[in-house]
């Protein structure tokens, strides 16, 4: 019950998100400075899409499937999935604030590229995580046969 309370909530907050990234794009065109005011809009949008799948994650995971992540196979695809949501959160993020920066003050863009960095380092973590765990899978899966010599 918490999942679905957590998981709707935070597909509320996605979709308000959505809302206020397209009152943005309608008052964009009012004001002077448009491009700013776009590229705030699409990060509002993409935060919106990065809450939507992790609130999808949650249904999908605890609420609908609602199963236990005993088995290494399970555990490593659902904690890949929402690594990889995260990491295409922080990389569109980057890259949105580095064209918000980009127009204002070249000195800001330190943190904007930190976002794509530590995407980047986040990436090739999951990437590690997803060798050794099918290292050891591999290695729990070797399928074991006695032989007739081994019974004596």
């Amino acid at each position: 019950m918490i999942y679905s309370v957590a998981g709707g909530s935070l597909l509320i907050a996605a979709v308000a998100l959505v809302a206020r990234g397209l009152w943005d794009i309608m008052r964009a065109f009012e004001q002077h400075s448009v491009e700013t005011h776009l590229l705030r809009a699409v990060g509002l949008i993409v935060v919106a899409m990065a809450v939507f799948d992790v609130a999808k994650y949650l249904f999908e995971e605890e609420v609908v499937g609602n199963r236990e992540l005993g088995r290494a196979r399970e555990a490593r695809k659902s904690l890949t999935k929402f690594m990889v949501i995260i990491i295409i959160a922080l990389s569109l993020q980057g890259l949105t604030f580095i064209f918000i920066t980009g127009q204002t003050t070249v000195q800001a863009i330190l943190y904007p590229a930190g976002l794509i960095v530590v995407a980047g380092l986040l990436m090739l973590g999951v990437g590690f995580y997803q060798k050794l765990s099918t290292e050891i899978e591999r290695h729990d899966h070797i399928p074991t046969r006695i032989s007739d010599s081994d019974e004596a």
